[in-house]
């Protein structure tokens, strides 16, 4: 399994728009029918370690008390799996913690089989 994020300077509404998802994972047949769990590394804002948020002269966060993060998310994919699946997963409910949060609510996921020949957009 290999997963493949789009440009970064891409705004996410206009990558949704133009390509209708956030990530695309490369899985293959076998994966497909047993099912897989894919790790996304998300951007996260965090709580700033240092001042805990409340110190608006701190120099790790500047004062805004949180600072730019990622986190890895476990996305399960159950079985079957078909080439070109778009699944939907709620960040809301996926929060990590109490002091991390993500920095968008869904995250967009295109599934593609390796191997099939076809030309991927």
């Amino acid at each position: 399994m290999k997963t493949r994020l789009l440009n970064k300077r891409i705004r996410r509404v206009e990558r949704v728009r133009k390509f209708g998802q956030d990530v695309e994972i490369f899985i293959t047949s076998a994966e497909a029918r047993k099912g897989i769990v894919a790790y996304v590394d998300l951007p996260t804002r965090v709580v700033c370690p240092l001042c805990s948020g409340s110190d608006r002269d701190c120099h790790v966060c500047r004062g805004v008390g949180r600072i730019a993060s990622t986190t890895m998310l476990e996305v399960t994919l159950p079985p079957p799996i078909k080439d070109g699946a778009k699944l939907e997963f709620d960040l809301l409910a996926a929060r990590p913690d109490r002091l991390t949060s993500f920095t968008m609510n869904t995250l967009r996921v295109k599934v593609s089989m390796m191997g099939t020949g076809k030309t991927r957009t």
